[in-house]
């Protein structure tokens, strides 16, 4: 019994694990984006919209400035 169970498990191992590994491996039909149109499309390119706005611009550290020294005003060492 312990044979058969080997051999079965050989079998599986000389050729379904190639196959599956045939198919994950293989190239996709469709070529890939590049990252600068993953950054203009899906939700990639809302993200970077969403994100990108804010933080760029000089208001986002002046403003952090002033909310640290207001909330720094408060504490009392």
């Amino acid at each position: 019994m312990m044979t058969a169970a080997l051999l079965c498990a050989l079998v599986v191992a000389m050729t379904f694990v190639p196959l599956l590994g045939h198919y994950i491996q293989r190239p996709p039909k469709t070529k890939e984006l590049t990252v600068e149109e993953k950054r203009e499309r899906g939700f990639y390119g809302f993200y970077n919209r969403l994100v990108a706005g804010p933080f760029s611009t000089a208001g986002c550290i002046s403003g952090s400035f002033v909310f640290l020294l207001i909330g720094g005003s408060w504490l009392r060492i």
